[in-house]
C-alpha cells in the first residue's frame, strides 16, 4: 500500500507511525463458479449391467434450490425408476450448487536492518464463511434423493511470522 516514508501518502509521518502504518500489502481472490452438471441415476433394468443407468424423465427438472434435510435442490417428482430397459433422462439434466468464495491476505514487513526483516502474514480462506454445498443425492432409489446433506470449506484463518536474514 502506498503509505509511509518515500511513498505517495504519509511520507512526513513520525518514525513510530511510519513503523506501524507502512509496508503493508493486501491481496484477495474472488472465486465465482456455476454448479456442475448432474446426471440422475437409477437401478439398471436393461439387463446389460450398465454402470451409468439413468432414470426416466417425466417433465422439466426446474428446481427450487433449497438446502437441508427434507428440502430439495430440484423437483424430484419428475424423475422415476424405469420399469424395464434404459431410462429416458439424458446426461447432465440438473445443475448442482455453485461456489462463491472470497480469500484475503494481509502482509506487513518490519525492517530491522537493511538486510534483516520480519514478515507477518494473516490469510483468511473463505473470509465470509459462505457455505460450499456438496452435490445433491442423484439416485432415484436413495432416501435422500434431491437433498443436499453436506458442505465443505468452512472459514480457515492462518497466521505466520518469518525472519529474513
Amino acid at each position: 500500500m502506498p503509505y509511509g516514508k518515500g511513498k505517495k501518502y504519509g511520507s512526513h509521518v513520525n518514525a513510530r507511525a511510519n513503523g506501524f502504518l507502512s509496508n503493508w500489502q493486501v491481496s484477495g481472490i474472488l472465486s465465482l463458479r456455476s454448479g456442475f452438471p448432474i446426471t440422475i441415476t437409477a437401478l439398471d433394468k436393461s439387463g446389460t449391467t450398465s454402470r451409468g443407468a439413468r432414470a426416466n424423465c417425466i417433465g422439466p427438472s426446474d428446481g427450487n434450490h433449497a438446502v437441508g434435510l427434507g428440502a430439495f435442490w430440484f423437483n424430484t417428482s419428475v424423475f422415476s425408476q424405469p420399469t424395464s430397459g434404459f431410462g429416458s433422462c439424458g446426461n447432465n439434466t440438473v445443475v448442482g450448487p455453485g461456489l462463491r468464495e472470497f480469500d484475503l491476505g494481509v502482509q506487513k514487513q518490519f525492517p530491522v536492518t537493511e538486510s534483516k526483516r520480519f514478515e507477518f502474514r494473516a490469510e483468511f480462506i473463505n473470509l465470509t464463511n459462505t457455505p460450499i454445498f456438496n452435490a445433491p443425492s442423484r439416485s432415484v432409489t436413495s432416501t435422500t434423493f434431491g437433498e443436499i446433506t453436506g458442505s465443505q470449506g468452512a472459514r480457515n484463518i492462518q497466521f505466520g511470522l518469518k525472519f529474513y536474514f
